[in-house]
């Protein structure tokens, strides 16, 4: 179920929490709920999931998408700011993703595996920052980066990819 208890030493189990919602991604341990408590506070949201999707399973692929249910449109860019001003830069969803009704599973959870995939690539993350490499070091630097990281490209010189 993705529940975890402890056993005491009377046999009684206790409840500890979710295994499933602290994700490690790019070296930083990063706690799902936290995420979602930051974007809860808005007033005009119903309910929210934060999930770590993946583009071609490639290391260095990974990102955070979150999936909030609310009845206003064009929030995205409040609830980045949220939780810009919130949250350490690594925990901030690249994504935000605006839909009327979460999936639910049988047992009235949210069903995370029916969540859509943004349709976008992983290069458009960081369009806004899309520094090339000018010279010939840095050109030599991400040519390294990218045979061990397994990556066509860097999409830029001064994104931190760990």
């Amino acid at each position: 179920t993705g529940d975890l208890v402890r056993l005491d030493a009377k046999g009684v189990l206790h409840y500890v929490g979710r295994r499933d919602f602290m994700v490690k991604l790019r070296g930083q341990r990063i706690e799902l709920s936290e995420i979602e408590k930051t974007i809860m506070d808005a007033s005009s949201v119903v309910t929210r999931c934060v999930v770590v999707k993946y583009e071609d399973k490639k290391i260095g692929s990974e990102y955070l998408t979150a999936y909030v249910q609310t009845t206003v449109i064009n929030i995205e860019q409040i609830l980045q700011q949220k939780c810009q001003e919130r949250l350490p830069f690594y925990m901030v969803p690249s994504f935000f993703i605006l839909l009327h009704k979460l999936p639910l599973s049988e047992n009235g959870k949210i069903d995370r595996k029916r969540l859509p995939c943004p349709h976008m690539s992983i290069n458009l993350l960081y369009q806004q920052d899309n520094q090339q490499s000018k010279t010939e070091i840095e050109r030599l630097v991400s040519t390294l980066w990218c045979e061990i990281l397994q990556l066509d490209q860097i999409p830029s010189i001064t994104i931190s990819f760990f």
